[in-house]
């Protein structure tokens, strides 16, 4: 006894919904709009859109370009939220055709760069610990690229691991007047050697 099989042939006759779906979602998707059509294949997709005349689009639309240009810098090719039929590599074309750069500084928001302004100067690469998945390299990195640095307690007085060192350039060459346990102890010497150098502290 023969066993029926349920396979539908891909020549079938197509049904008003599947040619729904190829106008509404083929000019967007291409070939991909098959995830939508169980059981119909790529080549009979390709000659039922001929067959409808429907056409994969190309162009980038205004709506897009202006979705580009206000994300891309923050987060690259990966756009699938806001460019849900633009594969990476059409991303990424029509990025380098536009001339935009994605920022190299782990997409630190408006937010976060406010944070650094005005914490940085004081705690440092530790104000990581006020910002959610950012590192104490990536803050330290960001806030050199802001420009910003951290005010020292001590002028010419340095922290270096476990240490403090004394140190400041006499005649275009940095002298140093050493290494202490006690921040205070260092503050004391680099007055003492500022002033002997004539030096502002």
């Amino acid at each position: 006894m023969a066993v029926r099989l349920n396979i539908q042939s891909p020549d079938r006759d197509w049904t008003d919904e599947e040619i729904n779906i190829l106008k509404e979602y083929y000019s967007m998707e291409g070939e991909k709009v098959k995830n939508r059509l169980n059981n119909r294949t790529k080549g009979a997709i390709k000659s039922q859109v001929e067959k409808l005349g429907i056409k994969r689009q190309c162009n980038w639309t205004n709506e897009e370009i202006e979705i580009l240009k206000r994300h891309y810098s923050k987060q690259g090719i990966n756009l699938g939220e806001f460019l849900p039929n633009r594969s990476y590599r059409s991303i990424k074309t029509k990025a380098f055709k536009l001339g935009l750069i994605k920022e190299k500084h782990g997409n630190f928001t408006d937010e976060e760069d406010e944070i650094i302004k005005r914490y940085y100067p004081i705690e440092g690469s530790n104000v990581y610990k006020r910002l959610n998945n950012k590192s104490q390299k990536q803050c330290r990195g960001r806030a050199n690229g802001l420009g910003i640095t951290k005010r020292r307690k001590y002028k010419y007085v340095y922290k270096r691991k476990n240490k403090y060192v004394v140190e400041f350039t006499v005649n275009g060459k940095v002298k140093n007047f050493g290494r202490y346990d006690s921040e205070g102890k260092a503050a004391k010497v680099a007055m003492e050697k500022a002033k002997e150098y004539g030096k502002a502290f």
